[in-house]
């Protein structure tokens, strides 16, 4: 189950992805959609119980436009995916240059 959040510095998209690791973990953009795909390498022991039963996971998010594209970080840590989209900037003081 996905979380996501509107905070003062931007979106916060939170996914809980145990088993998986950094390696088989991919996020690309591409025309405005955050794509999500990871896959965990299969056990071969046999459960009583296994609560989480998928080995691969894809999730598609949609993005506003005009976000730089280089400023979005994503962490994995203790099986939690946290993705930063930082908030576009709306104004910009442009600087005058003595000619």
């Amino acid at each position: 189950m996905s979380a996501i959040y509107n905070t003062q510095s931007g979106t916060l998209i939170i996914l809980p992805l145990a088993g998986i690791s950094q390696e088989n973990l991919s996020i690309t953009v591409e025309n405005n959609l955050l794509k999500i795909a990871a896959e965990s390498k299969s056990d071969e022991r046999k459960f009583l119980l296994k609560e989480r039963s998928e080995d691969s996971y894809a999730h598609t998010f949609r993005l506003k436009g005009g976000i730089d594209l280089d400023v979005i970080e994503a962490k994995l840590k203790e099986g939690l995916l946290t993705i930063h989209i930082p908030n576009q900037k709306t104004h910009k003081k442009i600087e005058i240059l003595a000619a």
